[in-house]
């Protein structure tokens, strides 16, 4: 996915910048603890598609980056 793309995309809970973890193709949304995931290529950006994101993974080795 393209980085300029990427850096356009938004939470739709909260309307804050998403990261991208590409370890595990994924959007983040830090402020709501939540992640997106891509679904064929296709960000799945819908409040219902968010999975709550456990203590597991916030001190995982994955580096989320904005705009990677």
């Amino acid at each position: 996915m393209k980085s300029s793309v990427i850096t356009m995309l938004a939470c739709p809970r909260c309307h804050q910048a998403l990261c991208f973890d590409a370890e595990q193709q994924r959007f983040i949304c830090e402020n709501e603890q939540v992640a997106y995931p891509i679904k064929n290529g296709i960000p799945a950006l819908l409040p219902e598609n968010a999975i709550s994101l456990t203590i597991t993974d916030e001190h995982s080795n994955h580096n989320p980056t904005e705009g990677a």
